[in-house]
């Protein structure tokens, strides 16, 4: 089901890069800020995370997991990152980000753990694995434009979907316990972007976008902060690095999903820069 899921988003990317290919235009005469362009980033990400979570079940409250200490899931993860950006007119763009992050991690408890509907004894050899799909969509505003800076607002979604699922088996017993949930958590943000121009091949790129919200039984925030150099050695062609962080927090009482997660790392970036 994952591995179709990811072929639905695959097939998606490509129609959305195909979208912004076809309808490009030509760059107009003038200053930078007067030309409609369409971006691709493509790079790597190596992200270092920190992370919990809850989940509760039918009988009551769920253990706190830390997710690398406890269940020993791995801290840096290695993983491709997709970003595209289409300026429709020279002060409105609009961003799509996408990437995935997937870990696992194998351990044998030494407390007793309760996840979900599922109780794990110490004892237990406990396998687990949590995958993230991580898809952002940006409408954005240049408030400023110059030789020199280019800053805009903004509004958007940020979606965090998420599959957590766990499988222990007692050291000596043939009974196998498993636990599984899913769940997409998106949220709106508001952001500021500014770019920095150095000439025509060298721009500092800064972006912050956040939220928080607390609606009956849901408490949740965002906070995403980027800040990347992008060199501009061939007049379409350029590479990029810089970090990246990601904080997301939600505490849910509803029905349908009922824990606590807290999603937070910060990432190494690098890669190639099209500019059609």
């Amino acid at each position: 089901m994952r591995q179709k899921a990811r072929r639905v988003r695959g097939a998606f990317l490509m129609v959305m890069l195909g979208a912004l290919i076809a309808t490009d235009r030509a760059a107009a005469a003038g200053d930078r800020s007067a030309e409609p362009r369409s971006e691709i980033r493509l790079g790597t990400m190596l992200a270092q995370f920190g992370s919990d979570l809850r989940l509760d079940g039918a009988g009551g409250v769920g253990s706190n997991l830390d997710l690398e200490d406890r269940l020993g899931m791995n801290k840096d993860v290695t993983d491709f990152r997709l970003d595209l950006r289409y300026r429709m007119t020279p002060r409105q763009r609009l961003d799509l980000s996408y990437y995935e992050l997937s870990r696992s991690g194998r351990r044998v408890t030494d407390r007793i753990l309760t996840i979900g509907d599922r109780v794990f004894d110490i004892g237990t050899d406990l396998e687990s694995e949590f995958d993230t799909s991580i898809y952002k969509l940006a409408y954005m505003w240049s408030f400023r434009q110059d030789e020199d800076w280019e800053v805009a607002g903004s509004f958007g979604i940020f979606a965090l979907d998420a599959a957590f699922s766990a499988r222990g088996q007692l050291l000596g017993s043939p009974q196998i316990e498993r636990e599984r949930a899913t769940s997409v958590f998106p949220l709106p943000v508001f952001g500021v972007h500014a770019t920095r121009h150095f000439g025509d091949a060298w721009t500092i790129n800064g972006d912050l976008q956040y939220f928080g919200v607390e609606i009956n039984d849901i408490d949740g925030s965002i906070l995403d902060a980027r800040l990347t150099v992008d060199w501009m050695f061939r007049p379409h062609i350029g590479v990029f690095a810089g970090l990246n962080y990601v904080g997301f927090r939600v505490n849910s009482g509803d029905s349908d999903l009922s824990g606590k997660v807290r999603y937070e790392y910060t990432s190494a970036l690098a890669g190639i820069k099209l500019v059609l």
